[in-house]
């Protein structure tokens, strides 16, 4: 599978939100992510299979040159195929 890496916008929160619940023991809501969103300290990146169906995401700081994950996710059906480390490649 080939992906792409961007940054996440508000376009992608529902998709998002439906990963995270998938995945997340404690999933974050749709304002919560916004929240997230717009926090510029806190990148939110998502990852897109060929189609640009959202089958990744992570979002991280940085303090101190030292990258803090929050979360990352990949959709069940998309793992071990290198979207994970496409986010962390970015």
């Amino acid at each position: 599978m080939t992906s792409s890496v961007s940054t996440a916008t508000a376009s992608d929160l529902p998709d998002l939100a439906k990963l995270m619940a998938q995945s997340a023991h404690d999933p974050l809501s749709i304002d919560q992510l916004l929240d997230e969103l717009a926090r510029p300290q806190v990148p939110m990146l998502a990852c897109r299979d060929d189609e640009g169906l959202l089958v990744g995401y992570t979002f991280y700081r940085v303090v101190a040159e030292k990258t803090e994950i929050h979360d990352v996710a990949v959709a069940p059906n998309y793992r071990r195929e290198g979207s994970a480390a496409g986010l962390f490649n970015r």
